[in-house]
């Protein structure tokens, strides 16, 4: 858009008189005209013109009438771009300034209209790609090699262990189960029953002890006895108590129990 301060300066200025214009084919370039004669408009384009033209633009003002003219030139050759216009009856402009402009071709002078060979892009399997693919393969597999070796370092360290696992369960194995639910005042009735009936079997399991006499007599003998009776007593106490964990030593209840051999039929034991 022209302002009325731009119309005035070019006014001031003058006629354009400009040099030769020199632009490639399919480039647009600009030009602005002065012109106070009738109003113009550009030609229409045809498969055939070599010069397009378009007014993108008429200001009127007190000092003239402005022109923004656009064109593009589809061939080499040297042209005036009053050719590309014409007054709104259809007359040709005879009365403008000269705007004489050259179109140069993008081609070299002795191209014989041959197509260029286009280099082809590099394809996706070239070599940066296949760093890239390997680098991302070996950054995959270093985590799952260290784990790999992690895990059979591992099973290295557990295995004798896991030797010990297969020995045969002592009498403190077979008790501590039912012990520690006693701790946490979950012990059902039936599992108490069960417990009572494994200590009696082992408590007869010494041959020098009594294996007939009642079951009333067999328990006082059990809570009188050193290692029987503290865990008969805080089984007991536990199952009448609030639930707690705080004073309580399963392991050192179990300790006399450790090296003895579980008991094998406890259904045989009296209730």
């Amino acid at each position: 858009m022209i302002t009325p301060v731009l119309a005035m300066l070019l006014a001031l200025i003058g006629p354009t008189q400009e040099s030769l214009v020199e632009l490639s084919v399919g480039r647009e370039g600009q030009h602005l005209l002065r012109y106070d004669g009738d109003a113009l408009e550009a030609l229409p384009v045809t498969h055939e013109s070599t010069l397009l033209v378009r007014i993108a633009d008429v200001t009127a003002s007190d000092v003239g009438t402005f022109y923004d003219l656009r064109f593009i030139g589809t061939r080499p050759g040297t042209y005036d771009l009053a050719d590309g216009l014409r007054h709104l009856d259809g007359r040709r402009v005879n009365d403008a300034e000269p705007m004489p402009i050259t179109v140069t071709s993008v081609l070299p002078a002795d191209h014989q209209g041959d197509l260029e060979p286009l280099t082809p892009p590099p394809a996706p399997g070239g070599n940066g790609f296949r760093v890239l693919v390997s680098l991302a393969i070996v950054a995959w597999l270093i985590p799952l090699v260290v784990a790999i070796r992690r895990r059979i370092r591992e099973r290295a360290t557990v295995a004798p262990v896991s030797k010990t696992s297969d020995a045969e369960p002592t009498f403190a194995d077979q008790l501590r189960p039912l012990v520690e639910a006693a701790a946490r005042s979950e012990l059902s009735l039936d599992e108490k029953v069960h417990l009572e009936r494994l200590l009696i079997a082992h408590w007869r399991a010494d041959e020098a002890r009594p294996a007939d006499e009642d079951h009333a007599t067999t328990m006082r003998r059990l809570r009188d006895d050193d290692d029987v009776g503290p865990l008969l007593s805080g089984v007991e106490r536990w199952l009448h108590g609030p639930p707690t964990r705080a004073d309580v030593d399963v392991g050192a209840l179990l300790a006399p129990f450790r090296a003895a051999p579980a008991v094998r039929d406890v259904a045989e034991a009296p209730s």
